[in-house]
C-alpha cells in the first residue's frame, strides 16, 4: 500500500484529493464536522464546519517518516451555549481561508492499504490535530479539545480518501518497474 502512494509526489496527492473534493463536494461524509464540547459550568460549545480537502506535505527531513496534512475549514461556525438558560453566549462564524486543521501524521501509522479490489487507501484517523481557528487562542484549553474531539471524529467516522487502484495489466515484464 504504502509503497504505491509513496510513489506520488505531493502535487499529485493533492490533485487526486482535489478531485475527489470537487467529485464528492461538501456533502462528502468525511468533510462535515460536527462537535459538541462541554464548556465551564453548564455551557457547551458546537463546532459544525466544512473542511475542504486534505493538502499534504512533507518535511525536508525525510528520517522523520511522517506527513503534514492541512484542512481548510470553509464554512461554519463555532457556538457556546448554555441549554438550561437556552441562550447562545457567543458565536465565532468560520470564513475560508482563516481557519484550518493540521495535523503531523506517521507514515507508519496511517494505513494505506491495498484492499481486495486493489484500491489504495489513506486513512486520516491516526493524526493528531490542531485546529487554527480565527478568534480562538491557539494555546488555549478550547483548542486543545478541539484538536482532541476532532482525532476522536476522524477515528469513528473512517476519515479514508483513495488514492487509486493498483490493476494488473497486460504490459510485458521487460516493461514493469523492478523496484
Amino acid at each position: 500500500g504504502w509503497d504505491a502512494i509513496c510513489a506520488l509526489n505531493t502535487q499529485s496527492v493533492n490533485s487526486i484529493f482535489f478531485q475527489q473534493y470537487l467529485q464528492d463536494g461538501p456533502t462528502n461524509p468525511a468533510t462535515p464536522l460536527r462537535l459538541i464540547l462541554a464548556g465551564e459550568d453548564t455551557t457547551f460549545w458546537l463546532l459544525d464546519v466544512v473542511a475542504g480537502p486534505p493538502q499534504v506535505s512533507f518535511p525536508t527531513n525525510l528520517q522523520l517518516q511522517q506527513a503534514q496534512v492541512t484542512m481548510f475549514l470553509v464554512r461554519g461556525a463555532l457556538i457556546q451555549f448554555d441549554p438550561n438558560q437556552q441562550v447562545i453566549l457567543s458565536a465565532i462564524v468560520i470564513q475560508p481561508k482563516e481557519s484550518w486543521l493540521t495535523g503531523a501524521l506517521s507514515l507508519a501509522k496511517v494505513t494505506g492499504q491495498a484492499n481486495s479490489q486493489g484500491q489504495v487507501v489513506v486513512d486520516l484517523a491516526s493524526g493528531a490535530y490542531q485546529p487554527q481557528v480565527q478568534g480562538v487562542d491557539p494555546d488555549s484549553v478550547l483548542a486543545t479539545e478541539l484538536g482532541t474531539a476532532l482525532q476522536t471524529f476522524f477515528a469513528h467516522n473512517a476519515t479514508k480518501y483513495p488514492l487509486g487502484t493498483i490493476m494488473e495489466t497486460d504490459v510485458p515484464a521487460c516493461l514493469q518497474p523492478t523496484s
